[in-house]
């Protein structure tokens, strides 16, 4: 796909639909049609996109040189782990966040992300590069909107432990991956 922060579906016919994203803090899936996340890999990079109608209110972003610490601001969470799983260890995470005003940080610089905002639709499209990926076995989604009903939709559910990395979903690159 062409990274403009605009999702095609020609462009993203290929990629994988993720399935229903659910509440982290208590498992309650979040059947919406407003909200798809795709997932899939092209040449050097894996390639995310995710596409949230806006029905209420708009994403929270904060104007600055990085996201908001405070977590006020809503945000896109792509994290990759790597063993061990039963601690946090700093070298061996990958955390992507994206607001809505496209500020992204992205640990070790090996991402590209573009948001696109309009009053109807938050789209975002990243890019990481394969490499980056591959030490990396597990993987989790989140979207994050600390004033909304359902402040933490995850992919891999984490139960109210959103950084526990023995718990996400686990990550496979057909054709790429030899085991």
């Amino acid at each position: 796909p062409t990274l403009d922060g605009l999702v095609r579906e020609e462009e993203w016919a290929s990629a994988s639909l993720l399935e229903t994203l659910k509440n982290d803090l208590n498992g309650e899936a979040y059947n919406s049609p407003d909200l798809a996340v795709r997932a899939g890999y092209r040449g050097d990079s894996v390639y995310v996109s995710i596409t949230r109608a806006l029905t209420g209110d708009y994403p929270v972003a904060t104007l600055t040189d990085s996201i908001d610490e405070e977590q006020s601001d809503d945000v896109i969470e792509l994290t990759l782990a790597a063993p061990p799983y039963d601690r946090v260890v700093p070298e061996n995470r990958l955390q992507i966040r994206i607001n809505a005003l496209g500020i992204v940080e992205c640990a070790k610089n090996v991402c590209r992300a573009v948001s696109h905002l309009t009053e109807n639709v938050w789209e975002i499209e990243v890019a990481i590069s394969t490499e980056a990926v591959r030490p990396y076995r597990r993987f989790n989604i989140a979207v994050v909107s600390p004033g909304d009903t359902s402040p933490r939709l995850a992919w891999s559910v984490t139960y109210g432990d959103p950084h526990n990395p023995g718990r996400f979903g686990d990550l496979r690159l057909e054709g790429v991956d030899s085991e």
